[in-house]
């Protein structure tokens, strides 16, 4: 995986990935509260872009801590960092600006290795490894000539094919078609408005893609709200189940749906707040703004960050196992693996 080949710790993460679920098992509502807090001191007292942001926090009382927007973090990512860490020790990524604005942040190392660690464990739920199972890849890549070739490379050493975005006819579409025939893909991963494109061009050329591709176990479909229309269309033509994914660069992996078809929330390395106009938490089944704290990002705060999502989580939910039911006016940017 092109994640070791950096130097990122994925070991050291996934052991302590394993750590987090125990301590979840044994007192959630400690962990929960211990890791909240820790988070916030340890940016209070190493992050002066954050102490600035956060002067009336009281780590104690969760409603003081202020709630941040993208709008707060325009100004030089090196002015955001925790001290300790610079634009040399951290990786660095940026949104596509989807929502109108975009901005660079980071994560430290640690705290990288540990969303790919989520990850992999979400994906084996559907005997999936990102370490060997051969990815078709439905999304954007860079025009210019060296974030082209650099994507190439990332697609190379992670074992994905990159199909085109940009090109959807059905000359392009029977050369997919192709692809698969020829390609032991194991699953598809994408943007939902392409891969619903090219399901469209399936029913009308009728073709199951699991017929000329048996070695496909799952479609995980993300950036875009999927539609029931859409999914019955996925399940029918691609022949595979389909997977909803939600998530953001900024963050990791937010939520991710099982076999029992619920999106469940990511709890181990992040706090996901449904919240009012006026910052109050809101029950289970009202809809309010996504907003998320990541409780293991040392390098660079991102503290009931507000992500510019609408949701609503399930009234089946429960703090332990949060379930996001719907998911409105997406506008966040996705994780780029």
């Amino acid at each position: 995986m092109s994640l070791k080949l950096k130097g990122f710790p994925i070991k050291e993460a996934q052991t302590f990935l394993k750590t987090i679920k125990k301590k979840q098992e044994l007192d959630f509502d400690t962990y929960l509260e211990t890791s909240k807090q820790a988070i916030v001191n340890h940016h209070l007292k190493h992050n002066p872009f954050y102490r600035d942001l956060a002067k009336h926090a009281d780590v104690n009382d969760w409603g003081t801590i202020p709630v941040m927007t993208k709008y707060d973090l325009q100004q030089p990512l090196e002015q955001r960092l925790s001290n300790g860490f610079s634009t040399k020790n951290v990786f660095i990524n940026k949104t596509s600006g989807s929502s109108g604005t975009p901005f660079v942040f980071a994560k430290d190392k640690f705290c990288h290795a540990l969303i790919w660690s989520n990850f992999i464990d979400r994906y084996s739920w559907f005997n999936l490894d990102l370490n060997r199972s051969k990815q078709a890849r439905f999304y954007g890549i860079p025009l210019d000539k060296k974030g082209y070739y650099k994507e190439r490379i990332k697609d190379e050493l992670s074992n994905r094919f990159r199909f085109s975005v940009f090109n959807l006819s059905d000359e392009q579409l029977a050369k997919n078609v192709e692809k698969f025939r020829n390609t032991s893909f194991d699953y598809i991963n994408g943007y939902t408005s392409s891969i619903v494109q090219f399901a469209k061009y399936l029913k009308q050329e009728h073709i199951v893609l699991k017929t000329i591709c048996p070695s496909l176990k799952a479609c995980i479909v993300t950036s875009e709200m999927l539609f029931a229309t859409d999914k019955t269309l996925l399940e029918t033509q691609l022949g595979i189940p389909i997977i909803n994914e939600y998530g953001a660069a900024e963050l990791g992996l937010i939520a991710f749906q099982n076999k029992k078809d619920e999106w469940i929330v990511n709890t181990e390395d992040l706090f996901i707040e449904i919240l009012d106009d006026k910052n109050n938490a809101l029950p289970y089944g009202e809809e309010g703004r996504v907003v998320i704290t990541s409780l293991y990002n040392k390098a660079h705060a991102f503290i009931r960050y507000d992500l510019g999502d609408i949701g609503m989580l399930s009234n089946i939910s429960t703090p332990q196992k949060p379930i996001l039911k719907k998911l409105i006016g997406r506008t966040s940017d996705l994780v780029k693996l």
